[in-house]
């Protein structure tokens, strides 16, 4: 292993006050802005801490950022850092994946603080890693981390492939404690593989409107890969939101396609469908017809791409609509009956704050759909929003669900893949949400 650290990432001490250490002591990976002494003020953003108790002992290693709410990220709850550990971490996220490798290209590698490397997730696209770092002061050890990652992928026992190319794709974030600065926002590029390829497609500068994603990814040249799971194939190009597709939503897709009843012969709708691969599951489920709405042309575009090479002999009719959901989602649904229908919108809560407003705009989509949910239908709210928890959304549903005379015949809750952890120690990483209302009928 490279066990040698860049330069700036030499440690210096850092004595925890008595709430500092309890979140240590919790293995909690972050410690707030407002659990913090003056002590700090001498520190460069990015700087390696060795963490000390308020009895003098070192109990872990952080990194200090010097914006936003989280102001150290511990990456080891150890009293010395060890590289060892590092790549014991490394080779133990790789086997967690083990039983996605057999039946897909398209997984993550690594899920930050779930896999004890807090701000850093690393996905493979097919034969691409697709890097977002989520602060500023993680650069530096992000990059030691996956040139790591990559080294220690040439060991033939781990079966996990070396990428043919290495994407680091800055993360849309807003708030201090991003990459890049508004004047020069940090932009796609590669560290490994940046050769000309004829897989690269050249696509416009020109922004559209109500497109998700930074002005800055969209001169970049894309990247084409096929993502495969079991037999669907499913074309995407890199960069993009979320690395093209999604891949929080595989338990969402696995459940589709293992209940074929849910959407064969029937008329399915897809809020916030993105470039289509959870419309495409229930087109293979037998689907009579798929309405596919996102408020991004991008996204569409490449649905509409993805169509146009689909050659399975499928009858499903698509349509698909850009229209902002939240905006337009009475004219979306006017007049029409579904026996399937998805929400899934984005996060809707960046910060505390939002949760009141978030719980409001899902009862309004989950409500609003309900009423255009034929009888005996199914109905799948899911949530990214990382503030609201699980028994919060079942709650507001279910409140919905009475209020206006329906009954549930069967309810789900989806629990996460292998490639997404969640730590008992990090409630704030058991984020994603997919809650299935099956066979609602009026009461």
């Amino acid at each position: 292993m490279n066990s040698a650290f860049p330069s700036r990432f030499r440690s210096r001490r850092y004595q925890l006050n008595r709430k500092g250490e309890q979140s240590v002591q919790r293995r909690h990976p972050w410690i707030y802005s407002g659990n913090l002494s003056t002590a700090v003020e001498p520190f460069v953003n990015g700087q390696r801490l060795t963490l000390y108790s308020t009895d003098n002992k070192p109990i872990a290693t952080g990194i200090y950022s010097d914006t936003g709410m989280i102001r150290i990220r511990v990456i080891q709850f150890l009293p010395e850092f060890s590289a060892t550990k590092i790549r014991e971490n490394l080779i133990s996220a790789l086997a967690r994946r083990n039983s996605l490798r057999e039946t897909t290209n398209a997984y993550r590698l690594i899920h930050g603080e779930n896999d004890f490397f807090p701000g850093i997730t690393v996905d493979r696209i097919g034969r691409i890693w697709v890097v977002r770092i989520y602060s500023s002061s993680l650069m530096s050890y992000g990059r030691w981390i996956v040139r790591n990652l990559y080294e220690i992928c040439k060991n033939p026992k781990l079966k996990e492939p070396q990428p043919k190319r290495i994407l680091f794709d800055p993360p849309e974030k807003t708030g201090e404690d991003k990459i890049g600065t508004k004047r020069k926002p940090a932009r796609p590029r590669y560290w490994r593989g940046a050769t000309a390829s004829p897989e690269r497609t050249n696509v416009r500068s020109a922004p559209q409107p109500n497109e998700k994603g930074s002005e800055s990814n969209r001169d970049f040249p894309k990247i084409r890969e096929t993502v495969r799971w079991n037999d669907v194939h499913f074309p995407v190009e890199l960069p993009g939101q979320k690395g093209g597709i999604f891949l929080d939503l595989r338990n969402l897709r696995k459940f589709l396609l293992e209940n074929k009843k849910l959407s064969a012969g029937k008329d399915c709708l897809h809020l916030f469908s993105h470039t289509g691969l959870t419309s495409i599951c229930m087109d293979r489920a037998g689907a009579k017809s798929v309405l596919s709405v996102d408020a991004s042309k991008e996204a569409l575009d490449s649905f509409q791409r993805v169509l146009s090479l689909k050659k399975d002999g499928s009858g499903c009719r698509h349509r698909y609509l850009q229209k902002n959901v939240f905006q337009e989602l009475d004219g979306i649904l006017s007049g029409t009956k579904f026996d399937l229908i998805v929400i899934d919108p984005p996060n809707l809560t960046p910060d505390a704050k939002s949760k009141k407003n978030a719980l409001k705009s899902y009862a309004y989509l989950f409500g609003s759909c309900l009423d255009s949910l034929q009888n005996g239908g199914t109905i799948v709210l899911c949530s990214c929003s990382g503030r609201i928890r699980s028994d919060e959304l079942e709650s507001l549903a279910r409140t919905i669900l009475k209020n206006r005379g329906w009954n549930c015949e069967t309810f789900h809750k989806l629990q996460p893949e292998p490639d997404h952890p969640v730590r008992k120690n990090f409630p704030e990483g058991n984020y994603f949400k997919v809650h299935i209302y099956e066979n609602c009928e009026r009461s």
